[in-house]
């Protein structure tokens, strides 16, 4: 069966994840995408045409940070950037990219 992650597409991964594999890493990444693939694969396959829905994805009881219910969020900016790595400057939040515009 061919590989459904090519090497550029693992380099990519690498970089936009900033983690560094070895080459027999690298191996063992694209085998375990592979997997992954292929199961998502075999789930679209499931004819599910009679099958009814239990619930809807986003329906339900979603609890926010502090336990704050659907659709109320944080106002308090502590709170906010508790788990984000910023500085302040100026009154504003610098925070560092998560995103390489390089190669999109």
């Amino acid at each position: 069966m061919a590989s459904h992650v090519d090497p550029q597409t693992l380099e990519r991964l690498q970089s936009l994840t900033h983690i560094h594999l070895s080459d027999e890493e690298k191996e063992q990444m694209r085998g375990q995408l592979d997997s992954i693939i292929g199961f998502l694969e075999q789930l679209q396959d499931v004819d599910t045409t009679d099958i009814e829905a239990l619930e809807h994805p986003v329906s339900g009881h979603i609890m926010r940070l502090g336990g704050e219910k659907e659709g109320e969020m944080p106002t308090d900016p502590a709170e906010i950037l508790h788990n984000v790595r910023h500085r302040m400057i100026n009154n504003a939040v610098k925070i560092k990219s998560m995103i390489d515009s390089e190669g999109s």
